[in-house]
């Protein structure tokens, strides 16, 4: 639109038409939701579908994209799992005259992979379920960390203060209308 058609609609009769703004795409939120045992199950299946058939490079891909790896970095005699080492094909090591399998579980969309004794190879559903069992253990003290006081350091001020856990904390009311926080 011209300078002399926003004037004429100034002084004149009728309005100057609006152009529409350009739309931007919303940026793409991440969806939250709740991930299932069953979620975990297919995850976990379709993965090792994808090692079996050796396609490990895909495998790890994969579970990398759907899922969150879930090991820290190690120097042991074993070559290390976690994100940045792991190696696709490096499925099997030998460490102090051991021979070991590289394996791995899911569990609340986190992925383990792991060292385990070729012997214990027999026994890889047992295996599986006391590592999954252990995961779940870990990510629950994880969690009941945060169920505890803690000490800490106001960074506005500077001074130490006490964080009481979510279930002892003073409820938050909205000061117009009176009603509790979620």
């Amino acid at each position: 639109m011209s300078i002399f058609d926003k004037i004429k609609a100034w002084f004149g009769g009728k309005p100057a038409p609006v152009e529409p703004a350009p739309v931007e795409p919303a940026p793409a939120r991440r969806e939250k939701r709740r991930v299932t045992a069953k979620d975990d199950a297919r995850l976990e299946s379709e993965a090792r579908g994808l090692f079996d058939a050796g396609q490990a490079a895909e495998g790890i891909a994969l579970l990398s994209e759907r899922g969150v790896l879930f090991a820290r970095h190690e120097a042991t005699t074993l070559p290390c799992l976690c994100r940045q080492c792991l190696r696709p094909e490096l499925a099997a090591a030998e460490g102090a005259g051991i021979a070991y399998a590289r394996d791995f579980v899911v569990t609340r969309n986190k992925v383990l992979f792991y060292w385990t004794p070729v012997e214990l190879s027999d026994n890889a559903k047992q295996v599986r379920a006391s590592m999954r069992a252990e995961v779940r253990h870990r990510l629950r003290v994880l969690a009941s960390k945060e169920e505890e006081t803690r000490q800490a350091i106001n960074p506005f001020t500077k001074e130490p203060m006490t964080i009481l856990p979510k279930h002892e904390r003073r409820p938050r009311v909205n000061p117009f209308t009176g009603k509790p926080v979620p």
